[in-house]
């Protein structure tokens, strides 16, 4: 019998390492990233950089205290961070709903 490839599909859990400080989306199948924080499959989006854009402002207006979570394409991850607490945000880097966890805790939650 021939071994056979699977790819997983979005939403499936997928692991990350990096090679050559390059995140991996191998264990994910064609048009996927796996998310370094859910540790599942996401479409990859157009690639706009906004989220590596943001930063970069923020970095340059002496500000701190906001940690930026950019997702392998340069857009937002699904999670970001404030201060000492983490939230679900949505691809413009919006908070989506209320809830708010620790930052040791950001791995629980499930954007």
């Amino acid at each position: 019998m021939l071994g056979v490839l699977f790819f997983s599909v979005e939403g499936d859990a997928c692991s990350t390492f990096l090679l050559l400080g390059v995140p991996s989306t191998e264990s994910c199948g064609d048009g996927l990233y796996c998310d370094q924080h859910t540790h599942r499959c996401h479409p990859i989006v157009k690639r706009d950089l906004e989220c590596a854009r943001d930063q970069y402002k923020y970095m340059q207006s002496g500000l701190i205290g906001k940690m930026f979570n950019c997702a392998p394409n340069g857009n937002y991850a699904s999670v970001g961070c404030t201060g000492s607490v983490c939230y679900c945000i949505d691809q413009s880097g919006n908070q989506v709903g209320v809830s708010t966890i620790p930052i040791g805790q950001q791995d629980a939650l499930n954007c």
